[in-house]
């Protein structure tokens, strides 16, 4: 599922390094973030964000970033597979975060006789800078309207592509189906964009999810060009509204919190008429995303909801389920205390 973000504007690392904190429940595996003005202008590491990114506030000059936490879909655990990647094809720099499976993407590999540049062990985020270089079109932006248009879901896109000798240009992009979120936001202090939409409107901050299929170019600050590739047939992911978007915010125009209240009072209306619901018993949630729709499960059944597993939540332990069979009982008895 992976979080990603870019910003465009003042502070751009301290921003930046927000953001991805607050994506941080997207993915535990690694964290990355490309800087730019800057020498050095890839930060990267496996674990957590406060683990990898450092308050620092000499990087405040900093006007262009690039991030991730990475949540492996494909890819091995190595240092390449931790996002952003970075791939100059043709003298043009391409800094890549995706949120998303490129279906196809080995076949393409193989049509492009790419086998040597991405091997077998790299995610397939990998494929998209060579979908751009590859695509006709008389300029940069030409080309990665193609590029992307060229490409099977899922993805949403954080980028920033320079030229030689000219300033990065950022771009936000939503696959045509909208399966993975992506949110824009613009305030006093530049342009964002990150993987959800949960950041509060207010002091004139603005917010709003990218539609799908929509490629936003943004370069010094200010936005430069919209396009929109034909939308396909809307997909939104049912399990960000499930499990993995944060309990608050919104997600394809509907309202987290709110959806998983009703899932959970469905659920309890759907036992009721099987006679499912046994008398005097309790709702547990498992912690933390079933919550909210324990809570609505527990109003429409009329039954006492109490905690019965609680999670520590600071420490940068895998996912259970993600986890090798002989290690995972000792992962769930160090992440878990039953009440």
């Amino acid at each position: 599922m992976c979080g990603i973000c870019a910003v465009s504007g003042k502070d751009a690392y301290l921003v930046s390094r927000a953001l991805l904190t607050r994506l941080n429940h997207r993915g535990q595996e690694g964290t990355g973030l490309f800087i730019h003005p800057a020498e050095d202008n890839i930060i990267k590491g496996h674990g957590l964000v406060n683990e990898v990114l450092k308050i620092d506030n000499e990087r405040k000059s900093l006007i262009l970033t690039v991030g991730q936490v990475r949540y492996p879909t494909q890819g091995t655990l190595i240092p390449e597979n931790i996002q952003p990647i970075i791939k100059t094809i043709d003298n043009v720099k391409y800094v890549i975060a995706h949120n998303g499976e490129i279906v196809g993407s080995n076949d393409l590999i193989i049509k492009w006789n790419l086998e040597k540049e991405i091997p077998n062990h790299f995610s397939d985020t990998h494929i998209i800078p060579y979908s751009i270089a590859r695509a006709p079109g008389e300029n940069l932006e030409d080309k990665i309207i193609n590029g992307l248009s060229n490409l099977n879901p899922s993805w949403s896109l954080c980028m920033a592509i320079q030229e030689e000798d000219k300033n990065p240009l950022l771009i936000f992009a939503k696959d045509p189906y909208g399966i993975r979120p992506l949110s824009l936001v613009k305030n006093h202090q530049g342009i964002y964009a990150l993987s959800e939409n949960s950041l509060p409107s207010k002091n004139g901050q603005e917010i709003r999810e990218l539609e799908g299929g929509e490629i936003i170019f943004v370069e010094e600050g200010q936005i430069k060009k919209i396009h929109k590739i034909e939308q396909k047939r809307g997909s939104p992911c049912i399990f960000e509204l499930i499990y993995f978007h944060f309990p608050v915010g919104e997600f394809s125009g509907l309202d987290i919190p709110s959806v998983r209240d009703r899932l959970g009072r469905q659920l309890a209306i759907e036992d009721s008429k099987d006679n499912s619901i046994i008398k005097d018993s309790i709702v547990v949630y498992a912690p933390d995303s079933s919550h909210v729709a324990a809570v609505g499960y527990s109003s429409q059944a009329n039954l006492p909801l109490k905690p019965g597993i609680v999670r520590r939540h600071y420490q940068s332990n895998p996912r259970g389920f993600m986890a090798k069979p002989e290690k995972r009982a000792a992962l769930l008895e160090s992440k878990y205390l039953n009440l």
